[in-house]
């Protein structure tokens, strides 16, 4: 009997939306009683236009986008050797120089910016979905009290660090695992890069002095990056997994 072509569900905990109770939640119809301290699932309720009321496990939008990061780090991964290996020598300044060719480097560009986007995204996200209202942390320079919008409004690297350590009382990222915290920034930096890109950094134009190094470029750099599903989709997974996966109260 031939085996479908479609790949095995697998229910992956992480793709849920969960939260810990932080008050009792009495018995509804069917559904059991639950404790302070309970982790639960959060299902959502939809009218969907021809359809009707529906009802749906709550996803985790972190590990959505990480999991389209994935999917897109793999096409990189998979273009970027043939990007490589069909270089072809052409006329030069400087003499004969390999050129990457178009229909190679074009269908892997998108791709790698793609898995860049989602994956950090998927990295704020996951600093976001669990904070709960009422959240404050405390500013690392000041020591001012910081609420839940103003944590947000400071961005990624507050909420990746001291927030997310108030908030599931686990270590710092940003002191504990140093070499990961720095893999994180780097995905931030060529974010920013790509969602805010200046001439600069898109056509920098080399010298006709064969002595200096190339200019350096956003594309540059994501030509650079050996392994998109390690070097960002494992990051981001590694970050995540350093707070834990599950959500935190509400």
């Amino acid at each position: 009997m031939a085996k479908s072509g479609k790949p095995p569900h697998r229910r992956d905990p992480r793709r849920r939306f969960e939260t810990t109770l932080a008050s009792p939640l009495p018995a509804v119809g069917t559904a059991p009683a639950h404790d302070v301290g309970s982790v639960v699932v959060v299902a959502l309720e939809a009218t969907v236009p021809g359809i009707g009321r529906v009802t749906f496990t709550a996803p985790s939008a972190a590990q959505m986008l990480l999991t389209a990061s994935r999917q897109r780090a793999r096409e990189a991964d998979a273009l970027r050797g043939r990007v490589f290996r069909n270089r072809r020598l052409v006329p030069g300044p400087r003499g004969p120089e390999p050129m990457l060719r178009e229909r190679d480097v074009f269908p892997f560009l998108p791709a790698a910016m793609a898995a860049i986007i989602l994956g950090y995204t998927a990295l704020d996200n996951f600093t976001t979905e669990r904070l709960p209202d009422d959240f404050s942390v405390s500013d690392p320079k000041t020591g001012a009290p910081l609420s839940r919008e103003n944590v947000q409004r400071r961005g990624l690297e507050l909420r990746l660090s001291a927030g997310m350590a108030t908030l599931t009382g686990r270590l710092n990222l940003r002191s504990s695992e140093t070499e990961m915290w720095a893999r994180c920034m780097r995905l931030k930096r060529l974010r920013e890069a790509l969602g805010h890109l200046k001439a600069a950094q898109a056509f920098a134009p080399s010298s006709l002095d064969a002595a200096d190094t190339p200019p350096s470029t956003v594309w540059a750099d994501l030509l650079g990056i050996h392994s998109y599903e390690d070097e960002v989709v494992a990051v981001v997974q590694a970050a995540m997994d350093h707070y834990g996966t599950g959500a935190a109260g509400s």
